[in-house]
């Protein structure tokens, strides 16, 4: 893995919550659209969580191609996400989860890899992840992490969507 790059400032400064989906609350959509979710802050979030939990971070640079975010654990385990911001509307939400989607899928190049694609966390994604066969993102090790605004300024939840769950 390429050396890590650091966060850009200000970065997220706290996770109220990490929800997994066994918990039913990912279904439950609380969240209001139009929040400011933009691409850069749910890689910041993202990249958070994953440093917290220990994992090496390589994050991609605007002008770069490749996977937003690359990560190995300390136990090798690696993780490939592509993320998203808001749309302006319900056609931009569409586009914008498909284009993740077919992102993710063009990176899948390995069985020993967790791929995930992380959205903001409101009722149009969740709609869309709805649709979603939980087989096929059991084959092809494929979790959705959702990301919302929680209650202070630079807090957030994140609900994740494992692949090994109905």
């Amino acid at each position: 893995m390429p050396a890590p790059i650091l966060l850009p400032t200000p970065a997220p400064s706290r996770i109220t919550s990490v929800t997994y989906a066994h918990s039913g609350h990912l279904w439950e959509s609380e969240h209001s659209e139009n929040k400011g979710l933009s691409e850069a802050l749910v890689v910041d979030i993202v990249a958070l969580v994953l440093k917290r939990r220990g994992y090496s971070l390589r994050v991609r640079a605007k002008k770069q191609t490749g996977p937003d975010v690359e990560a190995v654990s300390p136990k090798n385990r690696r993780i490939v996400v592509e993320a998203k911001g808001e749309g302006r509307n319900s056609d931009d939400s569409y586009t914008l989860f498909v284009t993740a989607l077919g992102q993710i899928l063009l990176r899948m190049n390995s069985e020993d890899t967790t791929y995930v694609v992380a959205v903001p966390w409101h009722k149009r994604n969740v709609d869309l992840l709805r649709k979603v066969s939980r087989q096929l993102c059991r084959r092809l090790s494929l979790e959705f992490w959702l990301i919302a605004p929680a209650t202070g300024k630079h807090d957030y939840d994140v609900g994740i969507l494992p692949c090994d769950v109905d």
